[in-house]
């Protein structure tokens, strides 16, 4: 089914499709169609953040290219909400592109910078805050109070409902953007990229950047989170994560089992998780996934999580972590969403996207910090 079939089966009129266009994409013969579906890629807002601008290219380059492969809802393009084109969101994706052109950190951090601050800034005039990751709500952080002052009498179900209400928790149908290889290198403080390793980046990259190329191997322990400061302030997303005391970092990771406990374990503090809820303590890098190396290879790693997400594979359930929803690791799709997640067979994280197979979970968890404290313990790290 082409996509004008598409479009008209969703009741959209020639002037609906193009209003937004780009005169490139208006006018097929004025341009390449190598560069029609490039310039239609980076225009399709939300990319910065839900969808790999490759994987777009990819489906616009095919004969019956697929709007919902694209990851664009009918019911977005019908209230406009999501418009094929847009030159906000082409603008945002390209100045990320524009970006590597930089050739120190400080180019880098100062231009992107002030482009993130300002798409975030006219997100919350818009009410949409899917660009802002770190966003408050009022509500939330509330709730997260009574429970710190009347635990006996809070209901988690209540907190539940609200997460629904204000910061509904949303699977990933798409994979998210990963950074470019400077960009790992360039969203890092002068102290991590002095001290730190990075893994899956090439020799000539890490040679010309002046950092230190990572020893990290297959069967090594690895303790990964996501760089805090690196999404809050440039929107992106570095695999950050220990070994032996030493930080290393980069776009992906696939987690085995930990060869004493036999699993990969979700650990994150109740206590901090508590104090960021209640909007007592600002959100920082705490939260981690703990197991050993089983690949490397970014590509491969990048490509194995985009055929889980596209299959629905059974065997693996997307979880999410954030302090102001939930003090744990949760569920984030289906009948068992909201559900704190404990350990798994494997992880594959790339970027804030987060796979477990075959997840352990707690459904007896009963608050912030209370209940399933025999799963727990039957989990906990070693």
């Amino acid at each position: 089914m082409s996509v004008d079939t598409q479009m008209s089966d969703l009741s959209l009129s020639g002037r609906d499709r193009l209003q937004d266009t780009p005169m490139g994409i208006k006018n097929p013969g004025e341009r390449g169609a190598k560069e029609n579906r490039e310039l239609a890629a980076e225009a399709i807002p939300g990319v910065s953040e839900y969808k790999d601008i490759y994987n777009i290219e990819q489906e616009l380059s095919k004969e019956d290219p697929s709007l919902l492969n694209l990851g664009i809802s009918g019911a977005g393009l019908m209230l406009g909400a999501v418009p094929v084109v847009g030159d906000k969101a082409r603008r945002y994706i390209q100045r990320f592109k524009n970006a590597d052109s930089f050739d120190t950190p400080t180019e880098w951090q100062k231009s992107i910078e002030k482009v993130v601050k300002k798409e975030r800034a006219e997100d919350i005039k818009l009410g949409t805050s899917h660009f802002n990751p770190d966003v408050h709500t009022d509500k939330l952080e509330k709730s997260a109070q009574r429970f710190l002052a009347d635990r006996d009498n809070w209901n988690r179900a209540d907190h539940l409902a609200l997460i629904d209400k204000s910061k509904p928790v949303t699977p990933w149908d798409t994979m998210p953007r990963t950074p470019t290889d400077k960009a790992v290198v360039f969203a890092l403080n002068d102290g991590q990229r002095e001290k730190g390793f990075f893994f899956g980046l090439p020799d000539d990259v890490t040679n010309k950047l002046n950092v230190n190329k990572s020893s990290l191997k297959v069967g090594d322990k690895f303790n990964g989170r996501l760089d805090i400061p690196a999404y809050k302030a440039y929107d992106t997303w570095v695999v950050a994560g220990k070994n032996n005391a030493v930080m290393h970092y980069g776009k992906a990771m696939h987690y085995a089992p930990n060869e004493k406990t036999g699993k990969v374990s979700f650990n994150a503090s109740t206590k901090r998780g508590e104090k960021i809820a209640a909007n007592e303590e600002e959100k920082t890098g705490y939260a981690i996934i703990s197991g050993n190396v089983k690949d490397l290879d970014q590509d491969n790693i990048i490509q194995r999580a985009t055929k889980i997400i596209k299959n629905k594979d059974p065997e693996w359930t997307q979880i999410g972590f954030d302090p102001r929803r939930q003090t744990h690791f949760y569920v984030r799709e289906g009948e068992k969403i909201h559900t704190p997640a404990l350990a798994a067979d494997e992880v594959i994280q790339v970027g804030p996207l987060v796979l477990a197979k075959n997840v352990k979970l707690d459904p007896d968890f009963a608050g912030l910090n209370m209940g399933g404290s025999l799963m727990r313990r039957l989990y906990a790290t070693e």
